[in-house]
């Protein structure tokens, strides 16, 4: 029998394929038709795990039972609280009027000019005619606080970085349109330096109609880059005086702080004829140091002038370091630091207070041994019944002493003094301390807060009979070494009986243990006196330190001294955030 040939088998094979529609592969290639014919392993896999159960799926199913999902109640809590805030997920849109591409039609494509070969960015939609740019919808005001709430809050604008007005007129023609429309924005006005000039002259014109607070600062340029005499400078301060005269009846707040006590007289020289009914702070300080070169002008004597004509309604607060005095009437707080002993006399004191009947703070400060100033034995010279704080603080002795015997202020509830033994040995040796009879209530009757600085923790039983009727006793920076002393002082019989509050300011790990054994000798006096044991406020250094006696931890409390638990006038005041921290809020 002959042999059949392959082809004939591979012809059959190839109908036997069509006939029952089988797959024809003759060179055995991969198809994938095995895993096509095998069986669907999807109910078989579905089937191997169990039925996942959540508080959903039964509630969806079984609504009658009124089961509660809480993480979905907390999840529509949470978008209905966005959506109140307005930080929700905008609405979908249901047709092409609805679409946020339709609301907000402003082509923000970045476009290249090939004419110039730069970007820009058109703030204009395709349709100008029927749209406005973006900057003529937002509000002036809305911009004003923008502007408010960029700028920095109690610190000052590094000089090397630009203010945030000038920054947000720069971002486009729109933001710069609306910057220079808007004249609040311009109202803090720097000027430091003669290349500063130009930009406070620009920012007075575009301030127009609006208050502002001007600032001249150039303590750093004049200590560094200047002479009080030369030709540039003098050029520079007459035409930066002409500024602050042409701006000044628009100041809220003026600040002129200069290396060169002249330069300050001749600033201050240009607001004698100028009025100011907006001024509400006034700020005049010079360096303390006495200079060698001196403006040909003003060689002579420094005399005391009388700025800002008329009067000032709205003047509340004066820092005063040159002989330049505004208006008084209305003043509350009045600063006299750096004092000169060539024009501030006791007549000249005199003077002051009488021109000021509305007086509460009053700071006064030396810049060397006042000697025209007689000591009152017998009684007060000088009676201020507004005065509520009294700050006193010289760096040569005598005006301390010399204040507190003339000055009478039967209303005065804190008084802030530099207490040294060699400083008030004369006041305790004076007739008006002397003869004060048995059970007085002091010099000033209702004083509450004192403050001791650098205090050498001597004879604080003389200091407890002078102001026997303080409730807050602050140490600020006192000679810790010598605490033992002090605390044996107070353990005399009854002193201070009303005082409830001890605050201590002194440097870190300073004799700590020492301040630790007169606080619980203090604590142990007047707990067997029955007087109250005081509050100790500190910082949290010296509340380790006292935290640290099991006995102070029992007997007295203890707090972190902040605004809320010490109330007192000048150390408010200087934490009080300002412009940045010289001048005024």
């Amino acid at each position: 029998m002959a042999a059949v040939s392959s082809s004939r088998v591979t012809a059959l094979l190839k109908l036997r394929s069509t006939i029952f529609q089988t797959a024809w592969n003759p060179t055995g290639i991969r198809t994938g038709a095995k895993y096509l014919r095998g069986n669907l392993r999807g109910p078989a896999m579905a089937n191997y795990y169990p039925m996942q159960l959540s508080i959903s799926k039964i509630a969806g199913k079984y609504p009658e039972l009124e089961l509660c999902d809480e993480d979905e109640q907390e999840r529509l809590d949470d978008v209905a609280s966005r959506k109140k805030r307005g930080k929700g997920a905008p609405k979908k849109a249901k047709d092409k009027s609805q679409s946020r591409s339709f609301l907000f039609p402003y082509n923000r494509r970045i476009k290249t000019d090939s004419a110039h070969n730069r970007f820009s960015i058109p703030l204009y939609s395709d349709d100008t005619a029927a749209h406005s740019p973006i900057m003529d919808i937002l509000p002036p005001e809305v911009y004003s606080q923008i502007v408010q709430v960029l700028r920095p809050i109690g610190k000052r604008n590094p000089r090397n970085v630009l203010p945030i007005e000038v920054i947000l007129s720069h971002v486009s023609s729109g933001w710069r349109r609306l910057a220079f429309s808007d004249s609040t924005s311009w109202e803090v006005i720097e000027i430091y330096s003669p290349k500063t000039l130009p930009r406070g002259e620009a920012y007075v014109a575009r301030s127009a109609g609006a208050a502002i607070h001007l600032r001249i600062d150039l303590y750093d340029y004049e200590c560094h880059n200047s002479r009080a005499g030369s030709r540039r400078h003098k050029a520079f301060i007459a035409r930066l005086a002409t500024l602050l005269q042409s701006a000044a009846p628009r100041c809220k707040s003026i600040l002129i702080f200069t290396y060169h006590e002249q330069t300050a007289m001749h600033l201050s020289s240009a607001l004698e004829t100028t009025e100011a009914p907006l001024l509400q702070s006034v700020r005049i300080e010079a360096n303390d140091s006495v200079e060698e070169t001196l403006m040909a002008e003003t060689e002579a004597e420094i005399s005391l002038i009388s700025i800002f004509k008329g009067t000032t309604p709205a003047l509340r607060s004066a820092w005063l370091e040159t002989p330049a005095f505004p208006p008084l009437q209305q003043l509350s707080t009045l600063y006299l630091h750096s004092i000169s002993t060539d024009w501030f006399t006791f007549s000249e004191f005199a003077r002051i207070i009488a021109e000021a009947p509305n007086l509460e703070n009053l700071s006064l400060s030396s810049r060397g041994y006042i000697q025209e100033w007689p000591q009152h034995h017998d009684a007060s010279a000088i009676t201020i019944p507004s005065l509520r704080s009294l700050n006193i603080s010289d760096g040569y002795p005598g005006l301390t002493v010399k204040a507190l015997l003339s000055i009478g202020a039967p209303n005065l509830t804190s008084l802030v003094v530099r207490a040294t033994s060699s400083t008030f040995l004369r006041f305790f040796d004076n007739p008006q301390f002397q003869n004060q009879p048995e059970g007085s209530l002091g010099k000033f009757p209702k004083l509450e807060y004192l403050t001791l600085e650098f205090y050498d923790m001597h004879n604080a039983n003389l200091f407890a009979k002078a102001f026997p009727t303080i409730s807050h006793l602050r140490l600020s920076y006192p000679l810790v070494f010598s605490s033992n002393r002090f605390g044996a002082d107070l353990s005399g019989a009854f002193l201070w009986p009303k005082m409830g509050t001890l605050v201590l300011e002194v440097d870190k790990d300073t004799h700590g243990a020492r301040l630790r054994e007169a606080c619980c000798t203090i604590a142990t006096s007047r707990k067997l006196q029955n007087l109250p044991v005081p509050k100790f406020l500190g910082d949290k250094d010296v509340l380790r330190v006292l935290g640290a006696s099991d006995y102070l931890n029992e007997v007295a409390e203890m707090g972190e001294l902040t605004d809320e638990t010490y109330a007192e006038f000048w150390w408010s005041e200087n934490r009080r955030i300002t412009l940045d921290r010289i001048g005024v809020s």
